[in-house]
């Protein structure tokens, strides 16, 4: 991804976590604007990664503060994982 690319907005569905590989993300909020320090190497994230004291997301987006290098994980697969292979 390049400096300035969006991974996600809010109103996108909530279906991945990622893991950063290299460079930088930042979350934004439109009322404060960047939330926190930027996000780097092992940092993990999603959609609903910032949520206030009532437990709605306050994330407007997460986009590259410079290039960068996300491995998505599935909700899918970690749900798996938990739950397990009943045909195993």
């Amino acid at each position: 991804m390049r400096k300035g690319d969006v991974l996600f907005n809010t109103e996108d569905e909530d279906w991945c976590a990622y893991i950063i590989c290299y460079g930088k993300m930042i979350l934004w909020n439109n009322k404060v604007g960047k939330l926190g320090n930027s996000l780097a190497f092992s940092d993990t994230l999603g959609e609903n990664s910032v949520c206030d004291k009532d437990f709605v997301c306050r994330l407007f987006n997460c986009s590259c503060e410079e290039d960068a290098g996300v491995i998505p994980i599935f909700l899918e697969w970690m749900a798996e994982s938990i739950d397990g292979h009943p045909d195993e």
